[in-house]
């Protein structure tokens, strides 16, 4: 009689959540793209944030001497540059197709997502890859970075033009700036939370805990998203990519010079 197949994986291995998932130790939850996209926002938005409020918090310009201002503005306006150019980088070599899906989910908010914002109750509900709060707040930082850069550039364009104004740029780019980081403080505390913070070096490494998924995303399976892809170095995708970088550059020198 032969032997029962054995129901231990290997070391590291890592699959879909669903049956299989009792015994699987890993799963994988974002891609290379998704983490770098990630990690160029985050980044970028901090430094922005860092800097916004030298420029406009009184008591930080008189901390670092008022004759530093254009200095710390010309800063931000690089890293304003930098930020969109690693953002189309990113697009440029990333995986399109994997992070068109991450979209859709985000998109997707429906009502059960409305319901999981409003009830704690609804909230043991078994949630996908995304529950309500992630993709409110993707939604939210999406727009809020149009926003933001709409709004930077119009101010960039009343300080270089004398008798141009946009009325309620500086108001609408300090009130998005404040929504920004409220949400942000609240996304970095949830990813910290004990309950959660097994979760963050997913953002990191790409794959959670079976168990955290089994957990925290019932409703999600693994298998149904699209198999990350590297996409070939092409010489066009790399011309491409060498033009970005070059506009980039170029964008960044002309703000801090005209």
């Amino acid at each position: 009689m032969s032997e029962p197949a054995s129901s231990t994986p290997p070391p590291g291995h890592v699959g879909a959540i669903g049956p299989r998932a009792s015994y699987q130790h890993r799963v994988h939850r974002f891609s290379g793209s998704e983490r770098a996209l990630h990690m160029v926002h985050g980044s970028s938005f901090l430094a922005m944030m860092a800097t916004g409020f030298m420029l406009g918090l009184p008591c930080m310009v008189k901390a670092y001497g008022a004759e530093h201002r254009p200095l710390v503005l010309d800063v931000h306006l690089v890293i304003a540059a930098l930020w969109a150019t690693a953002l189309s980088l990113v697009w440029i070599f990333g995986d399109r197709a994997r992070l068109r899906h991450t979209r859709e989910q985000f998109e997707s908010l429906d009502a059960d997502d409305l319901l999981w914002l409003r009830s704690k109750a609804a909230r043991q509900a078994p949630q996908a890859r995304f529950n309500g709060g992630q993709k409110l707040h993707a939604i939210v930082q999406a727009a809020l970075t149009v926003i933001l850069f709409a709004s930077g550039i119009a101010l960039w364009v009343e300080l270089k033009a004398s008798g141009f104004a946009v009325p309620g740029a500086l108001g609408v780019h300090d009130y998005a700036m404040a929504v920004a980081v409220f949400f942000v403080v609240g996304h970095v505390g949830m990813a910290l939370s004990p309950r959660i913070r097994t979760s963050l070096p997913s953002i990191l490494r790409g794959t959670v805990p079976a168990s955290y998924a089994r957990s925290h995303h019932a409703d999600w399976d693994e298998s149904d998203d699209p198999r990350e892809i590297r996409p070939p170095r092409t010489a066009g995708r790399l011309f491409v990519g060498a033009v970005a970088l070059g506009c980039g550059v170029v964008v960044a020198v002309a703000l801090t010079n005209v």
